[in-house]
């Protein structure tokens, strides 16, 4: 009886993995889930707010976000189209069908088990092994470092995770095995194109350093020809991200814009033992992969040539990232500079996960292949014990306390006071003493996250002169011909990419209004006052719409309607083509594996 049960499930071995990942992925979110609360990190409200901003202009049927007039304190920031949003489709998505707090936990879920599938899939196709790939992707799919991405609510790094061994494996296939299928590197480069910009940059790198590093082992015969299908997967990526990166390049092309505040990496490089701290505390790369990482080198002879390289893959990366590395030597080079775009270096960590957890599934395979499903439910059995551990110190208090710290998982999350009041610029979102945003919300006082934003990143791409006047433009300061005046909450009447005002105030015919609404150059829109358009709207020293009154009026009803950056539509139908001559391509050969 048994004998045949293990033999349907190995009949139908993906499905049988499919369902123990999403089981997985779901115990792994579960002690969050249950709370029925979302707890504030650094980043909550600002991507929360950008998830809203997405959902209501879905609502209301416009399917492509500009500008924001719900949200970012409804003074027309274009953060929700120069930050990466296509993954933020399914967090917006769910809220259509589940309350608020399930759609960001149900896709937390999703996000875990796409991670498992992928990982496992990209194994495959290097290890040609079920074994290994499934090692792999508990390994590292099951990490804390992902779960550590959800305490601190890094949306964009822990939405590229899934796909950064898409991108090493498509690379690999290229060099190495069958370089028609080069539609895997771009599927993978994209998906984190979709997601987060420094982490594209820091994948990039590290496929040029590994494209480099293994240049010489390719056949020889045709290394021109597999770096032809290198470069056709790297622009048809371009292609397909034009939709989310080109708006960004047109609005950077046209003004200098804010930027989310880089750090360098050779002003306070990491401690090496820092990071071995963490994870013996069960946080970082967690317990499993450190131990592989600091008594891996006793089994490379052990595991095969493509073992061993990724163990030496990690130990590069940890050392470019630690103090050991000569920062202040190469810090002045073009390139290295270039990196500090990447912002914080924990970004990079997760490349050397991905090696380590190779490293672990070659070893593991060959320490028991004779044992593959005893030491497969050990591991998943070890992993989901740690993991919920894990999860369960970031909720509740702990012996260990510290300074309301949300980096820190032995932070008492469930003691956040409850956001039970609507956020205003005069009565924001509490606070802790480290002065990052302190609070939890659930399903009843969600929406009062919104429309104030006085976290991080409220300032990012505006342009330079309209965040020197942040404050005044989240108070809804007007200008009349030189005099200051409050526009009230009632007279705003956010729509989708627009914004209207009704202000009952006189106004005299060739007067000056300087609205506290973001014009970004580069942005085509439309200006009507009372009905009539304005064509030749100006430009305010604060960065902000200022329109000449046309005619002598005692109220007024003005509306600015953003169509989206110039090029837009070029953009998304570039995109989209791209992506049908993707699935044409996958029906073609589909057709021709079933001819033959």
């Amino acid at each position: 009886m048994v004998q045949q049960i293990f033999a349907k499930l190995k009949k139908h071995q993906n499905i049988t993995f499919y369902l123990i990942f999403f089981g997985l992925s779901l115990l792994v979110v579960l002690p969050f889930w249950t709370t029925m609360h979302l707890y504030s990190g650094p980043d909550l409200q600002f991507h929360l707010s950008r998830i809203q901003e997405i959902f209501d202009n879905l609502k209301n049927g416009a399917p492509v976000s500009h500008i924001a007039t719900r949200t970012f304190n409804q003074i027309g920031d274009a953060v929700v189209s120069c930050y990466p949003w296509i993954w933020l489709l399914v967090f917006a998505g769910l809220k259509f069908i589940l309350t608020p707090v399930s759609a960001v936990y149900f896709t937390y879920v999703l996000v875990i088990f796409t991670t498992l599938v992928i990982s496992y899939h990209s194994m495959k196709l290097v290890s040609k092994s079920s074994k290994i790939s499934f090692y792999f992707a508990i390994l590292y799919g099951l990490t804390t470092y992902l779960i550590m991405e959800i305490i601190t609510t890094q949306f964009g790094e822990f939405l590229a995770y899934p796909f950064i061994p898409l991108a090493f494996a498509g690379l690999y296939e290229i060099m190495f095995n069958n370089y028609k299928r080069w539609y895997v590197l771009t599927l993978g480069v994209t998906g984190i194109m979709y997601a987060h910009v420094p982490t594209t940059l820091i994948v990039v790198i590290a496929l040029l350093v590994f494209y480099l590093a293994f240049f010489a082992k390719q056949p020889e015969k045709d290394r021109l020809t597999r770096f032809m299908y290198i470069a056709i997967s790297a622009g048809y990526s371009l292609i397909l991200s034009l939709i989310v990166w080109g708006p960004l390049a047109v609005l950077s092309l046209s003004q200098k814009l804010m930027r989310p505040n880089p750090q360098t990496l050779y002003s306070d490089p990491q401690n090496i033992f820092t990071w071995f701290n963490q994870s013996i505390a069960n946080k970082g790369m967690g317990l499993i992969l450190l131990f592989l990482f600091i008594f891996g080198f006793l089994f490379l002879k052990k595991v095969p040539a493509v073992g061993r390289y990724a163990y030496f893959g990690s130990l590069a990366t940890f050392f470019v990232l630690s103090h050991l590395f000569p920062w202040n030597l190469v810090h002045d080079i073009p390139l290295i500079k270039g990196i500090d775009a990447i912002q914080s270096d924990h970004r990079i960590i997760p490349v050397a996960l991905m090696f380590i957890s190779a490293f672990g599934a070659y070893l593991l395979a060959e320490k028991f292949g004779n044992k593959v499903i005893a030491s497969s439910v050990l591991l998943v059995v070890f992993s989901l014990c740690l993991i919920n551990s894990f999860d369960y110190s970031a909720l509740y208090a702990m012996n260990v306390t510290t300074d309301q710290n949300p980096f820190d998982n032995q932070f008492d999350r469930t003691s956040q006071p409850e956001l039970t009041y609507k956020a205003t610029p005069t009565h924001q979102i509490p606070r802790s003493n480290l002065n990052l945003q302190n609070y939890k919300v659930n399903n009843h006082d969600y929406n009062n996250q919104f429309p104030t934003d006085n976290g991080s990143g409220r300032t990012d791409y505006l342009p330079t002169a309209t965040g020197k006047h942040i404050s005044e433009l989240a108070n809804k300061v007007a200008v009349l011909n030189g005099q200051q005046f409050n526009i009230s909450s009632p007279s705003l009447h956010p729509g989708n990419n627009s914004m209207s005002y009704s202000l009952v105030v006189p106004m005299k015919k060739g007067t000056n209004l300087d609205l506290p609404f973001v014009r970004y150059a580069g942005m085509n829109y439309t200006v009507k006052f009372n009905g009539k358009q304005i064509t030749n709207p100006e430009t305010s020293k604060r960065g902000t719409f200022k329109l000449t009154i046309p005619e002598t009026v005692k109220s007024a009803k003005i509306t600015i309607q953003s169509h989206g950056s110039k090029l837009n539509g070029l953009f998304i139908i570039l995109s989209i083509i791209g992506w049908l001559g993707l699935l044409g391509l996958a029906g073609f050969k589909k057709h021709r594996q079933a001819e033959s």
